[in-house]
């Protein structure tokens, strides 16, 4: 009876839970800043604001599938910039597919690189022509790269901190994002 008793309280603990874990599935909202350089910003490295959503399906410890939706905004610095550029970023929203490696650094910290395509939109204004300006959206495909450290609560959380890096073909976004996500 006593082995049944120390057996059910090692399988119920919290720690055994965490290796033993059998969530697939993960939803994780974020914020961050970063970088925008390329030929539509004529060279200046334009601060952003981002927001990040992302649907996650974990295959087993060690990889997963990603789903998700980034936001990047560069008002804050159009407002500084637009008196002098030719050419203005306004924003860049981009949808993407990555395959997701965790290595596992301890019980609950994790190394996390993800690699994947984006699809874009880019939308700009055009001063060259008009001193009012013309919006112009730019579509198109790109790539996804990321590195960056997860901290797995045993209570279903995980906080993440993420350097990614995006060539959407006229720009590169270099972000560094931090995400709280939720494991079912």
């Amino acid at each position: 009876m006593k082995y049944i008793f120390i057996t059910a309280a090692l399988l119920t603990s919290p720690l055994v839970q965490a290796a033993t874990d059998e969530a697939h599935h993960v939803i994780s909202a974020g914020a961050g800043m970063g970088f925008l350089s390329g030929e539509m910003d004529q060279g200046n490295n334009d601060f952003e604001l981002n927001y990040d959503f992302a649907y996650r399906y974990q295959f087993d410890n060690y990889w997963g599938a990603e789903v998700g939706y980034r936001h990047q905004d560069v008002t804050f610095t159009n407002w500084f910039d637009s008196a002098f550029d030719k050419y203005s970023l306004n924003d860049a929203e981009s949808f993407r597919i990555a395959a997701v490696y965790s290595y596992p650094l301890s019980l609950r910290n994790r190394l996390v690189l993800k690699l994947g395509v984006t699809d874009y939109s880019i939308d700009a204004t055009d001063y060259r022509e008009d001193s009012s300006g013309i919006n112009d959206t730019v579509d198109g495909n790109g790539l996804l790269a990321s590195i960056g450290w997860r901290f797995d609560f045993n209570m279903g959380l995980e906080l993440a901190v993420i350097y990614s890096y995006q060539d959407l073909d006229i720009i590169e976004t270099h972000s560094y994002t931090t995400s709280l996500g939720y494991r079912f």
